[in-house]
Formats: C-alpha cells, sequence, structure tokens
C-alpha cells in the first residue's frame, strides 16, 4: 500500500521485483508478437473500485520498452484483509 494517506494506490511487489502493467502486454493479452523482450509475465487478481480485475504485470525494468503507457501504481485496488 502506498503510506500516502490521501489516495488509495498501491505497488505490486513479488519478492524484489517491482511488477507494473503495460498496454502493449495488455493489448497482446500476455507478451506481445515481435519486438519485446523478456518472456515473464505476472498475473494478479484484485478488486478495483469494487470490481474483480485480472492485472497482467511485468517487471518493472521490461515496461515500457513499446513506449506504451506503463504504471506500477494503481488506484482504487482493494488491499485484502
Amino acid at each position: 500500500p502506498d503510506s500516502d494517506m490521501t489516495s488509495d494506490t498501491i505497488a505490486v511487489a513479488r519478492g524484489s521485483q517491482v511488477l507494473a502493467t503495460d498496454a502493449a502486454i495488455d493489448a497482446s493479452d500476455g507478451i506481445p508478437d515481435s519486438g519485446w523482450w523478456g518472456t515473464a509475465v505476472f498475473t494478479h487478481t484484485a478488486k478495483q473500485d469494487g470490481a474483480e480485475r485480472k492485472f497482467l504485470l511485468v517487471n518493472y525494468a521490461d515496461a515500457g520498452q513499446t513506449k506504451a503507457d506503463y504504471r506500477v501504481l494503481h488506484e482504487g485496488i482493494e488491499i485484502p484483509e
């Protein structure tokens, strides 16, 4: 969770890796057909703004390589108790 009490954003981490979404990964529903280095795609399902959503995530270092939009933080994610 983001420690800024004025927001409801989170960062997704897997061990020591920080993960990010990437619009190219979302559009391809996985690794794009060409021009992408790296093979790891992780999935995480969470509630966002009250609805279940499946996030496709890549290592932050891999995100943005096709100049597509990418983010580490998402708003409206519900943190499980």
